[in-house]
């Protein structure tokens, strides 16, 4: 019932009866003994009809206040359904429903602001992805790509597979990224990450709201650079170098334990991956 216990009100009218009737019980004995018959009916009387208003006005009460309590979760339902509720529907639970009114007046008020403020958001997002020169995805705090920029679509995705890339993980689009570590080291960093791979390298922004941890992700993809190629050519190269040293170094003093054999290994297997992907 609304704001009144149903067990408290059936205790409170059961023992304003037993009350009530132990009282003209007694009274009705008394004066029935002193010879005063008359008197002990006309108690006896009214200590009958008042026993019987107490159980009327329980029932009274009791069928009042679920009626009260449905039309107060009808008005919860049509609140939570978004639905507009009219004033008169507030009137009819008194003061109390003039201050309930007030109050859902300026939830609404909040929540109609608020919903016109992620409309908005929502829309700025989509209008800047659309016109991003650079490939870029808007994902979820679970890694899911919600937004994709056209340059994007144009360089990472198959022709006419494009819209398959929304909903999809980051982590199974582009494994080599290794998502679920890169998130974490933003969780605990809070700032981006750089990821380089050898199809390209990508870096990722954590965005936070309110929460320790971030409420979605920006990832900036692009192309390996002249430079950096040219580097790990120049390193590849030197390790290579280093690697013949070694094992002329071993054979010519004589001392090779094994550790020349193994470098000589190292290169024939190098040599041959890449003979194999040329």
């Amino acid at each position: 019932m609304l704001f009144v216990s149903g067990a408290v009100l059936t205790i409170f009218c059961a023992l304003a009866v037993v009350f009530a009737g132990t009282g003209g019980f007694v009274s009705y004995r008394y004066l029935l003994a002193a010879g005063q018959k008359q008197h002990a009916e006309l108690v006896f009387y009214c200590v009958l009809v008042a026993v019987i208003f107490l159980v009327l006005l329980y029932i009274i009460m009791l069928v009042r206040a679920k009626k009260r309590t449905g039309e107060f979760r009808h008005l919860l339902d049509m609140a939570r359904a978004g639905g507009k509720i009219d004033d008169e529907r507030f009137l009819k639970f008194g003061s109390l429903g003039q201050g309930i009114k007030v109050l859902f007046r300026e939830t609404e008020d909040i929540s109609s602001k608020r919903a016109q403020r992620i409309r908005y958001l929502n829309n700025a997002v989509a209008a800047l992805m659309s016109v991003a020169g650079e490939p870029v995805l808007l994902l979820d705090a679970g890694g899911a790509i919600i937004q994709a920029s056209p340059a994007y679509l144009e360089n990472y995705t198959e022709p006419g597979h494009s819209a398959e890339v929304y909903g999809a993980n980051i982590g199974k689009v582009h494994s080599e990224i290794d998502f679920p570590a890169q998130s974490q080291k933003m969780i605990k960093s809070h700032t981006a990450v750089n990821v380089a791979t050898d199809r390209f390298s990508a870096r990722l922004f954590p965005v936070f709201t309110t929460n320790q941890s971030p409420d979605g992700y920006l990832a900036v993809f692009g192309k390996n650079s002249f430079f950096t190629i040219a580097a790990n050519k120049v390193a590849e190269k030197a390790a290579e170098r280093a690697a013949e040293k070694d094992i002329q170094q071993s054979v010519t003093d004589g001392t090779d334990t094994g550790a020349g054999h193994k470098i000589f290994l190292k290169l024939l297997r190098t040599i041959f991956v890449k003979s194999e992907n040329k």
